[in-house]
Order: structure tokens, then C-alpha cells, then sequence
């Protein structure tokens, strides 16, 4: 074989074989970037996240996984920078991500301020887009006075929203002494907001705080107003107590009140039967 003709085998194959790599599902690409991480080959895990992300049928989701498994990868191999870029694109995608529980300080130590200055970048941007509108946006938390575990427990804003720039207000909470917050999230409208945390999740056997911040967002994912941080949340301090349980059967007025009546309408009946006295039965042919 000549050699032009080594050299078009060669370029189909590499054609097919780039052919197969890009039909290779979002979904498998994924999952072989996460082994290959598992495995620790890193420069594999680069490569499989950039396949993905140079495709166009990965869903948004699939690329925020993509762009944190190519940033943690990069971080290994003492790349900050290159990874500080890549959690920066993973931003634009979803500003409200976090790194999955027991992720390396070292990740975080390059995600945190990745974070931080994506968001101040954005803040610049968008003061000068809203201007006074961002001026005029006014949020306050209310707190419950007395909040008792086993009770419901209320967190109110206010929220004065003239041009309406806010998209969202989400609530953040953990026990103090919890590595994580969890939030839950409300379109945003003027007036006045409600979150309400449920009686079992409140109920504990001995008094502890809980540990809270809020956020205003425009739907960029900037927090437009926050009370509290994640590092300074606001604290409530929350008694002992546990979720009212129905009282047992027995306890109830009208389970006594059921059985007297039994009782008395089965002496009645007794009465009744006893008074007939002793009857002759008569046989018939």
C-alpha cells in the first residue's frame, strides 16, 4: 500500500473514531468522567469533561457535573488557576451550586474563591444595569419571639421591590454544629413573604440554635440583598420540645362517653330480655 494510501486509511479512522466519540450520550460521558475521578486519572477526567462540553445535547446539569469534575481534576494536578476558570463557567450555569458534602478543602479552598469573585464581577455588571432600581430595593427578616422545638416555626420578609429586579428569595438553615445549610426558595413579590419550617423538623430533646441568612436574588443569581452569610448567619434560639402526639383512645371524652352508653343500653336489653319470664313451648304435629 502506498503511502497516500496509509494516510487516507489513517484520517477515516480518526474521522470514525471521533464520529463514535461525539455521539457518545451526555449521560455516559458523565458517568465515565466520574469513574475515571474515582480511578484518579485526572488528565482522563479533563479530557472526558471537555468531550462533553464541546458537545451540544448535554443538558445544563450535565455540565455544571462536567465543569466541577474538570475544576476538582485541575485542582489535583496544581492547576488553581485553570480551575478557578472552569468553576467560574459552572457559575454562570447554576450560582446557587455547591460542591457535594466531604468534598477536599483543597477544592474548596479554589471553588470558595471562585465563588466570590464571580460574584462581585456580576455585582459590578449589574449596578450599573439597575442603578436606582437596585438602590430601592428595601428586604427585612422577622424572627418568632419564643420558638420551641416541636412547633412550627415562622420566618416572615418584607420585601419592597418598586421595579421588581428580584426573582427569588431563598431561605438557608442547618442546627448549629451542621456542615450544611438547607434552603428552600419562593418567587419573590412586594409584601410580605412567609417560610415555615415544619414542627418535625424543629422538634429536638435539648435547646440548640438555628442558624440561618437570606437572600433577595435577580435572576442572574446575584444576591441582590441578604441578611446574614453562610459564615455569619443570623441565630435563633430554639427550646426543647417535641412534635404534640394524638392522646391514646382511652383519653378521649367520647370513647367513655361511647361505653356508658354500651353499658347502659346493654342493661336495657338484659332487663328487657330477663322480664318476659319463662315461656312453655308447645310442639305442633
Amino acid at each position: 500500500m502506498g503511502r497516500m494510501s496509509r494516510l487516507g486509511v489513517a484520517v477515516v479512522v480518526v474521522a470514525l473514531a471521533t464520529r463514535g466519540a461525539a455521539a457518545e450520550p451526555a449521560t455516559q460521558l458523565v458517568a465515565r468522567a466520574q469513574a475515571e475521578w474515582d480511578e484518579q486519572e485526572y488528565e482522563k477526567v479533563i479530557a472526558v469533561a471537555e468531550q462533553l462540553l464541546a458537545g451540544a445535547d448535554a443538558s445544563p446539569q450535565q455540565r455544571v457535573e462536567a465543569l466541577r469534575l474538570k475544576g476538582s481534576a485541575l485542582v489535583v494536578l496544581d492547576r488553581p488557576d485553570d480551575a478557578a476558570n472552569a468553576f467560574e463557567r459552572l457559575f454562570v450555569i447554576d450560582p446557587d451550586y455547591e460542591l457535594p458534602p466531604k468534598s477536599s478543602p483543597r477544592i474548596l479552598q479554589v471553588f470558595a474563591p471562585a465563588r466570590a469573585k464571580w460574584q462581585v464581577a456580576e455585582e459590578q455588571r449589574l449596578a450599573i444595569e439597575l442603578g436606582p432600581a437596585w438602590r430601592a430595593l428595601v428586604m427585612h427578616v422577622h424572627l418568632p419571639e419564643h420558638p420551641r422545638g416541636g412547633r412550627p416555626i415562622e420566618i416572615s420578609v418584607d420585601l419592597a421591590d418598586p421595579s421588581a429586579i428580584a426573582d427569588r428569595i431563598l431561605l438557608s438553615r442547618r442546627r448549629h454544629g451542621a456542615g450544611y445549610y438547607t434552603t428552600t426558595e419562593q418567587r419573590a413579590r412586594a409584601g410580605k413573604l412567609a417560610f415555615t419550617i415544619s414542627a418535625d423538623d424543629t422538634a429536638s430533646e435539648s435547646p440548640y440554635s438555628l442558624e440561618l441568612h437570606v437572600q433577595a436574588k435577580h435572576r442572574s443569581g446575584v444576591a441582590l440583598r441578604r441578611e446574614g452569610t453562610p459564615d455569619q448567619p443570623i441565630r435563633i434560639d430554639v427550646a426543647a420540645g417535641s412534635v404534640p402526639r394524638p392522646s391514646p383512645i382511652t383519653h378521649r371524652w367520647w370513647f367513655w362517653t361511647g361505653i356508658v352508653a354500651v353499658v347502659v343500653g346493654g342493661a336495657f336489653l338484659v332487663d328487657q330480655t330477663i322480664s318476659v319470664g319463662p315461656q312453655r313451648i308447645v310442639a305442633r304435629p
